[in-house]
Formats: C-alpha cells, structure tokens, sequence
C-alpha cells in the first residue's frame, strides 16, 4: 500500500485534514518546549511554560499558538521581553504539516505513524539548526517506533533495509571525508537519523530522501558560500537538509518516482 496516494479518505468531522492542522498547532506549541529544553537536558514537562527571562508562568491566554504571539506582539505580557520568532513559526510549520499528513494519508495507521515521524522532523531540524547536534534521545526510539509500526503495516523488512541503507550510506560518507579530507563530515547524529528516515519511509523513499537532501544540501550552502555568509570548511548542519529531503520523500516521493521514471 502506498503512503500517500489518496486524498480524503479519513472521514468523519473528527477526522478531517482541518481538525488535524488545527491539532497540529497545539502540537507545535509542545514542541517549542522540547527544542529548547532538550538540548539543554531538562525535563520537558516541568517547570510548566514560562518566560525564560523573568521566569514568570504564562497564562493559558499567552499559549494560544501562533495567536497569542501576534496579540501579544512578540513580548512578554509582564517583562516585556522579546520572544523569539522560532514559537509561531514551528507552531504553523506543525500545523501546515499535520493538515497534509491527514490530507493525505490512506488509513488511520499511516496518519498517526506519520504524525508521530513529522513530529520528531520539526525537533530535529530546528535543534540541529541551532545546536548542530540531533539528539539520540529522539532518534534512537524513532527508530524503534518505525520499525515496530511497520510490523504492523506488513512491512518490516523494507523498513530494516530502509534504516539499514540509510546508516549504511551516511556512514560511508563519513568514512570517506575522513579518509580523503582530514575531517570529520557527517556525525553520527546524521547517520542514526538516515536509519530513522528509512525505518519510517522504507528503502525506495529513503533513497530518494536522501538523494533530496544532497540536492537541498547543495542548494542551500553553495549561495551561501557565493554571498560570504559561509566560508569553505565551515560546518553546517546537515540535519535540516535531510529534514527537507524527508518532508519531500514521504509527501511527493511516490509522484516524483513516477515523473522520473517516465522520462526512460
């Protein structure tokens, strides 16, 4: 069964694409919490949310996602202190997400695996962004989720090939830039998180995902280079590239597939 080929067939009020975009910013507004805490090792769950500047608890009015950031103008209501741009944007980027998940997903199994891979994305990619690091405690059981859930599915050995060919590649590529650079290329946050991609996509999608994440790789850093913001050497987080690859793989890769294999 293909992942995402039909549109609308999860019925029912609950159940449609709006109901899940609009679950999808709440969602967002929890994952705000974990970027932050995470790398920083603290608990996810308590203290409850509150400004980190003057530790102050917000109100349940200050949490609405992506609204209370508009109303409130970017600021804290008691210090006034700016909050950062980063809340509304992984609020809606949640959302807009868990709407296509749902859009387009062709059983319940499928929309709530995939809700579940499109939320370990939008934590690892502005983690990695900021922190250059993806860490194991997201990837490790992601990895575990995915090839359980595809136990489920009739499809657990395309995704241990998946996550094994995703390891596989990455770690090449590390070896590689070791051997003909002298330094180190992909970590090893890259290569958990190409298995993960592939324990979730399967071994055709994480091809495709990971071939994606190159072209973006290059898209985005060559620019780069070109207007100075970057010089030669320079790490870059790899992460939001294979985040993008992913995002592409798992929502258009059946149909790409298709447009490129009817070119031959």
């Amino acid at each position: 069964m293909e992942l995402f080929t039909s549109f609308g067939r999860v019925d029912g009020f609950a159940h449609t694409a709006l109901f899940y975009g609009v679950i999808g910013f709440f969602v967002g507004s929890f994952l705000n919490v974990c970027i932050v805490r995470i790398p920083q090792g603290a608990s996810i769950m308590f203290p409850p949310s509150h400004c980190p500047v003057c530790k102050t608890r917000l109100r349940a009015a200050d949490l609405i996602p992506v609204l209370s950031y508009l109303l409130l103008k970017g600021r804290c209501r008691e210090c006034g202190s700016p909050i950062s741009v980063q809340y509304p944007i992984v609020e809606f980027l949640t959302g807009v997400c868990f709407f296509l998940a749902a859009r387009w997903s062709v059983d319940y199994l499928h929309l709530y695996k995939f809700l579940f891979f499109v939320s370990c994305l939008v934590v690892i990619f502005f983690i990695d962004l900021r922190h250059y690091v993806i860490p194991d405690v997201i990837v490790l059981p992601g990895i575990e989720a995915g090839l359980l859930l595809a136990v489920f599915e009739g499809r657990f050995w395309d995704a241990v090939f998946g996550c094994a060919a995703g390891g596989a590649i990455f770690l090449l590529i590390a070896y590689m830039a070791v051997g003909l650079f002298r330094r180190e290329g992909m970590g090893g946050g890259d290569v958990k998180f190409a298995g993960m991609i592939g324990a979730f996509l399967g071994i055709k999608l994480m091809l495709l995902a990971a071939f994606l994440s190159f072209l973006a790789g290059g898209l985005a850093v060559i620019p780069m280079l070109f207007l100075g913001i970057r010089k030669m050497g320079e790490p870059v987080p790899f992460g939001p590239m294979m985040v993008a690859g992913a995002f592409a793989a798992m929502f258009f890769g059946e149909r790409i597939l298709e447009l490129y294999l009817g070119l031959w």
